[in-house]
């Protein structure tokens, strides 16, 4: 051909239709907007969980708001904290708690005050519980309550003494006892300001003959004196009274029956100026011994 070929127009539409360019990373419009909203939602819910964490965890009726201190627990007070039982052992397992400065006083019974722990005024009339007078039986008597009572038995020669349940030494006392001899021959009365466990006194004595006397043991006995008592009769319940007191001169002593001062005297050299109290028998020698019943004995400062 003589003229030359021209190519052909391309086709105006072809179909399907090509795909479109990719378009440049990031959301798409509706993307950025579902977001926008979706934050302060998650955001609110947060807020209330915690909120309603925080109620669920907080002591009901208190409010969070309040500033007011909670008060402080007992044992910073200085209260015993009591301690939580154990569940093993139950809810009503007996726990001690620890000792505290506050701790009330125990509800145990108190323990009874011994026999011996006591002062002046004493008094016992022997008819009740014991009163912590000794008991003994020996080679030379012996001597007990019995009935009411406080009977010595001394036997023949034979002296004996019974303190008087006191823990402390006795200085100015006036003793009172009633008193009366069941049998025998002898001597019977009542000491003070004992010493070496009764072995150095003073005695008031009541004889078995009538008589009374106030002897210092460790003196001659010729040198003591002894006064006829008119009307007195032993066998008899009689009062003694003996009273022992110091002064500036020495030590005073007297010696009443009945009511009635019988002998005193004045002791100068050598004073004794305390000790025990109580009481005695003594049984002449040779005889069969002798026996006294105390109805009572007191004594006040």
């Amino acid at each position: 051909d003589p003229h030359p070929v021209r190519p052909a127009d391309p086709p105006g539409a072809l179909w399907p239709p090509p795909p479109r360019p990719a378009l440049a990373d990031g959301p798409v419009p509706s993307a950025r907007w579902g977001r926008s909203i979706a934050a302060p939602i998650l955001a609110g819910v947060a807020i209330s969980l915690v909120i309603a964490g925080i109620a669920f965890f907080m002591p009901a009726g208190e409010d969070p708001a309040d500033d007011t201190p909670a008060a402080q627990p007992a044992a910073a007070a200085g209260d015993t904290a009591q301690p939580v039982p154990d569940p093993a052992t139950g809810p009503t397992a007996a726990l001690s708690p620890s000792p505290g400065p506050t701790a009330p006083p125990s509800s145990a019974a108190p323990t009874a005050e011994p026999a011996t722990a006591r002062a002046l005024p004493f008094r016992d009339d022997f008819s009740g519980a014991d009163r912590g007078w000794t008991t003994a039986a020996s080679g030379e008597g012996r001597h007990r309550a019995s009935r009411g009572a406080y009977r010595i038995t001394a036997k023949a020669d034979a002296y004996l003494p019974v303190i008087a349940p006191l823990t402390a030494p006795v200085k100015n006392t006036t003793i009172t006892a009633k008193v009366r001899m069941l049998r025998g021959k002898g001597d019977f009365g009542v000491f003070c300001r004992g010493l070496d466990e009764g072995a150095r006194r003073y005695e008031f004595s009541i004889t078995s003959s009538g008589d009374a006397s106030i002897v210092k043991s460790g003196e001659a006995p010729a040198s003591v004196k002894h006064v006829p008592v008119p009307g007195l009769r032993p066998a008899r319940l009689i009062v003694l009274q003996a009273a022992c007191r110091s002064g500036e001169a020495g030590t005073s002593l007297s010696l009443s029956v009945n009511g009635r001062k019988v002998v005193s005297r004045l002791d100068r050299k050598r004073p004794f100026t305390s000790g025990s109290i109580g009481m005695f028998a003594h049984a002449r020698h040779g005889g069969s011994g002798v026996e006294v019943s105390f109805n009572s004995f007191e004594a006040r400062p």
